[in-house]
């Protein structure tokens, strides 16, 4: 027995060292064939952080949604560096919480081949870490994703310090994209399922009921800011992926212009067919993550690595349904929130709103198959 104690921390540090090497090696990978993409969407925040810089005004109110990119990229244009100092950091941070996340399925698994691989999983995932060498706002969001969920994850109860740090961290997710609005509401949930449920009904129905209409307030001020936010264009012109109207010239009438949550309510309510319509194609859109113009390759891989994982979690969570992990009341809101957000607008290019959900997806198979190894060594 002894021998096996030995060899149980032995294990687990091949197991850190064999995952450090992997990470570093997709990270150098990613470097060496993409560089450092500084165009596309970048360009937008180069522009803002000039602005910034110069003491002006951003182009419109949403680019505060995006104050932590745009930050370090005036820092770096202040300083007259390189922009390979943001990858560093984007690289250093994506290090740190890739730790953090094999460190919670470490302390939550008993398996120690599940944690290393479902670890290895979100380290080789291409499009996800891909994002570390673009001046985006999405890696430095993953990354910051991943350490605000492990930080609640590991709450046992919600008091004044803790609730102070959340909101903290909340606000720094909501800065840097955002989506960060909707971590606001899964927290939400996830408080009054697991952190309050000792708390009396009066503070806890509260807590809930000020935490919507506060996220409610911003969303709806979000819709209204300018720029990137029009959220009836994309059910005016048929918009599955953003941008890419199915139906550019379609006739908007005057009185469909009310850019908020209960414009889109209006016409949704009066367009209840073609809200229909686009729900279903967004859906399979944003779950079913191909796409036309990717190569038959990607798309193959894509499959290859994101099915078998909802496979897992629709087996094992109608299987073992009485037995979710906790973190379940927040990761299944996230998901829900996530897809109703798409739903309610367009999806991305590149799957971009989907990839934040990457890691809690690999959670929550890994628990998943962790249920199906226990139940076999039951019988």
């Amino acid at each position: 027995m002894q021998g096996f104690r030995f060899l149980h921390p032995l294990k687990n540090k091949l197991h850190l060292l064999s995952l450090i090497c992997c990470w570093a090696l997709v990270q150098c990978a990613l470097l060496y064939f993409n560089g450092i993409n500084a165009d596309g969407e970048s360009l937008r925040f180069l522009r803002e952080a000039e602005n910034l810089n110069a003491g002006k005004a951003f182009s419109t109110p949403v680019y505060f949604f995006y104050l932590t990119e745009i930050s370090l990229i005036a820092l770096v244009q202040l300083l007259k560096l390189h922009f390979g100092w943001i990858i560093a950091v984007q690289i250093g941070l994506n290090a740190f919480a890739t730790i953090r996340f094999y460190r919670f399925l470490d302390a939550t698994l008993p398996s120690k081949s599940v944690v290393f691989f479902s670890t290895l999983a979100l380290i080789v995932c291409w499009p996800y870490q891909i994002y570390n060498c673009f001046l985006y706002t999405e890696s430095i969001f993953f990354s910051l994703s991943i350490l605000f969920s492990i930080y609640l994850f590991q709450l046992k109860k919600m008091d004044f310090s803790n609730a102070i740090v959340l909101l903290l961290f909340l606000i720094l997710l909501c800065i840097t994209r955002p989506a960060g609005l909707f971590f606001v509401l899964a927290t939400i949930i996830y408080s009054r399922f697991i952190l309050t449920k000792n708390w009396k009904l009066t503070p806890r129905f509260s807590l809930i009921i000020v935490g919507f209409f506060i996220t409610f307030l911003i969303l709806n001020n979000v819709m209204g800011s300018g720029e990137g936010v029009n959220i009836l264009l994309p059910f005016q012109e048929e918009h599955v992926i953003c941008d890419i109207p199915l139906h550019p010239n379609a006739n908007i009438s005057s009185v469909e212009q009310n850019n908020s949550i209960f414009g889109l309510i209006q016409y949704c309510w009066t367009h209840p067919t073609q809200f229909a319509s686009l729900a279903i194609k967004k859906t399979i859109a944003f779950w079913g993550l191909v796409r036309t113009y990717y190569s038959t390759a990607h798309n193959f891989m894509l499959c290859l690595f994101f099915y078998p994982l909802f496979l897992v979690i629709l087996l094992s969570s109608f299987k073992h349904r009485k037995k979710l992990p906790f973190f379940a009341y927040f990761i299944f809101p996230l998901m829900l929130i996530f897809w109703l957000a798409v739903v309610c607008s367009c999806d991305e290019w590149h799957n971009r709103f989907f990839l934040t959900l990457t890691p809690f997806i690999i959670l929550m198979a890994a628990h998943g198959i962790t249920n199906f190894i226990t139940e076999q060594h039951e019988k």
